[in-house]
C-alpha cells in the first residue's frame, strides 16, 4: 500500500509517519500543494493523508484540482 502524506509542519509528517512505519506501507511525503500535485501525477496512491491549511492553498482546494493517476 502506498500512502502520500500531504503535510507542511515537518513535525506533523514524523508523528504521521510514525504511525504507518511498521506496517510496511510505502510512504511518500509532500509539504505543499504543489508538492502534492506533482506526486499524484506521476504516481498512484492508495491513501493521501491531508491537511486543511497548507501554506499554498487549502486542502480543500487541493482536492478540487484535476491529476492524472496511472
Amino acid at each position: 500500500m502506498k500512502i502520500l502524506i500531504v503535510e507542511d509542519s515537518k513535525a506533523a509528517r514524523a508523528i504521521i509517519r510514525s504511525e504507518f512505519d511498521d506496517s510496511g506501507y510505502v510512504l511518500q511525503e509532500a509539504a505543499t500543494g504543489a508538492d502534492a500535485l506533482k506526486a499524484l501525477a506521476n504516481q498512484k496512491f492508495d491513501l493521501i493523508t491531508m491537511d486543511i491549511g497548507l501554506p499554498d492553498m487549502s486542502g480543500f482546494d487541493l482536492c478540487d484540482k484535476p491529476f492524472r493517476q496511472a
